[in-house]
């Protein structure tokens, strides 16, 4: 464990590439060898299995394997297998989550979430599955299906609803999506295929994403823009944003991360920051959107300092398709995912409340 310990202290000492100062990372998996093992290929394999799992909790240090790795390795690899499936046996499905416009209450449009119906394992959250999807590179296809299938409900719902401007669709693009050669393409075919103007369609990119030093996220950035469709910068505040990137980059809106929201009741200093952000996106001319809004009381102060639209579990859970038409259909004479504009008091009649709980990771 020392030397593990002395390797990680020595790597994050910088060297010189080019006359560019280069960082390395490393994440270390140790199997320690005892009569269980038959053969060098098995202690390799449980130390790849440590080193994941280093890797899988931030990277920078070292994990020594234990059993309950293996365990853990077995039913991501039977995932894995599973999920490799699960695209041509129709297993995923799409949930729908309301942006609100705070000022009125009206429904602007959704966030499309992906959700896996598995066959013995029920129906599963992306958190079990979306980082397998990662590593594997299944999040390509994945992605594009999602992105076609969230463009197809849309102009569905566009069409039975018609409103203006008209409802629109958020679709979470990962990393591996976005350095795709043929990703701006795929959005091109998308649009053209379904019908939906280009406004109507959002991508959102977490910021940690956005801000990697990788030269060609500009050019790939630029290039969506081109095609009309709105770009927006994911979980703002959680990572390590470059505000002059982000004055540079074609951003049309900032999504404040929920973990700010929820803290708003808890922590004065929430508040304030997202103050700062207000007044940042309102500097910079983009759009804000706050996540994770859980009751009434910080839905009614986010209205109050200038954030637009929000969307949590005050407003509504992610339902399915069929739900959302149900309740377009309910207030279709307004034009309000809630009938009227209620904060105090924990929200209107019929609709369901529930004490803030910690933030999750959504995709």
């Amino acid at each position: 464990m020392l030397v593990a310990a002395r390797l990680l202290e020595r790597i994050q000492t910088p060297f010189m590439l080019e006359d560019r100062e280069v960082f390395v990372g490393l994440s270390i998996g140790i199997a320690i060898g005892d009569s269980r093992y038959r053969s060098p290929s098995d202690i390799l394999r449980d130390a790849d299995t440590a080193m994941y799992h280093a890797k899988s909790a931030g990277g920078g240090r070292y994990h020594v394997f234990t059993e309950d790795m293996r365990t853990d390795a077995q039913e991501r690899l039977e995932l894995e297998n599973d999920l490799r499936r699960a695209l041509q046996n129709k297993e995923l499905v799409l949930c729908f989550q309301p942006k609100v416009r705070l000022s009125t209450g009206s429904v602007a449009g959704f966030e499309a979430l992906v959700r896996w119906r598995h066959p013995k394992r029920g129906m599963l959250s992306p958190a079990k599955f979306i980082p397998i999807a990662e590593e594997t590179g299944l999040i390509v296809p994945i992605g594009t299906w999602i992105l076609e299938e969230a463009a197809r409900r849309i102009k569905h719902w566009q069409n039975r609803f018609p409103m203006e401007p008209p409802l629109s669709i958020a679709v979470n693009i990962s990393g591996k999506q976005l350095l795709q050669p043929d990703f701006t393409e795929i959005v091109r075919r998308v649009l053209q295929e379904t019908g939906i103007r280009p406004s109507s369609l959002s991508l959102e990119i977490t910021e940690n994403v956005v801000f990697q030093e990788n030269a060609n996220i500009e050019r790939i950035l630029v290039s969506l823009k081109d095609l009309g469709v709105q770009l927006e910068v994911d979980d703002f505040g959680t990572g390590h944003s470059s505000l002059s990137r982000l004055d540079r980059y074609p951003f049309d809106a900032i999504k404040i991360d929920q973990s700010f929201v929820f803290r708003m009741g808890l922590d004065k200093r929430s508040v304030d920051v997202i103050r700062g952000v207000v007044a940042l996106a309102k500097k910079l001319n983009l759009g804000l959107i706050a996540e994770g809004i859980e009751n009434g009381a910080n839905a009614e102060v986010l209205d109050m300092i200038g954030c637009a639209q929000g969307q949590g579990f005050y407003f509504s859970k992610p339902i399915d398709a069929e739900e959302v038409e149900l309740q377009l259909e309910t207030h279709k004479s307004s034009g309000a995912w809630f009938p009227r504009k209620v904060y105090k008091g924990g929200g209107c009649s019929g609709c369901e409340t529930q004490e803030p709980s910690p933030p999750e990771e959504a995709a």
